[in-house]
């Protein structure tokens, strides 16, 4: 595939955004790595182990969509991880 009007060679567009995809997980990744690390400190397995087995038990999300109704499903975002804040704090 070539660049129109150029001749100059173009990578299809699955393996374009295939990198960047990747590199935006690995740093979504390599964050949230670093937010565990520093929020759980030196918390043992067997802490944590033991706490996630006096947790409550999850919420059924899969039985209540499936319910008779109207469902909403909704995610509030600050920032996108690719184009930074959405919206300016109020």
């Amino acid at each position: 595939m070539t660049a129109a009007g150029t001749g100059a060679p173009v990578a299809p567009v699955s393996e374009r955004r295939g990198t960047a995809r990747r590199n935006v997980v690995a740093e979504i990744a390599a964050r949230r790595l670093a937010d565990l690390r520093a929020e759980l400190g030196g918390t043992s397995y067997r802490t944590l182990a033991r706490q996630a087995a006096a947790a409550p038990p999850p919420r059924l999300f899969a039985e209540r969509l499936a319910a008779p109704g109207l469902h909403l499903v909704a995610e509030v975002k600050r920032a996108s991880p690719s184009a930074g804040p959405i919206a300016p704090d109020d």
